[in-house]
């Protein structure tokens, strides 16, 4: 059993001033912290949005496994993000 918890951001590998309806990435756990597949709750931390629309954002956690999680921020109807991140925990 374990908890692990962190923050990523979408501007650590991906182009900034590129926008797009979606940011997001991969999330490793250390090796050895969990020995299942667990929950992960995820939280928005930050954006970076045109502001020429309305703004509507999703968040979504995907592939959870013992080694980790994908993540992802997706901006919907003309939305655009420039950047993203997110809290999580994973217990």
């Amino acid at each position: 059993e374990g908890i692990f918890s962190g923050v990523v951001d979408s501007s650590i590998r991906q182009n900034t001033t590129s926008p797009s309806q979606v940011k997001g990435g991969r999330v490793d756990f250390p090796r050895g912290v969990f020995d299942r597949k667990h929950r992960v709750y995820a939280a928005i931390k930050s954006f970076n949005v045109s502001c020429k629309h309305d703004l509507r954002l999703n968040i979504q956690t995907e592939k959870i496994t013992k080694d980790g999680f994908d993540w992802k921020v997706e901006a919907g109807g003309d939305s655009m993000l420039n950047g993203a991140g997110i809290s999580y925990v994973v217990i």
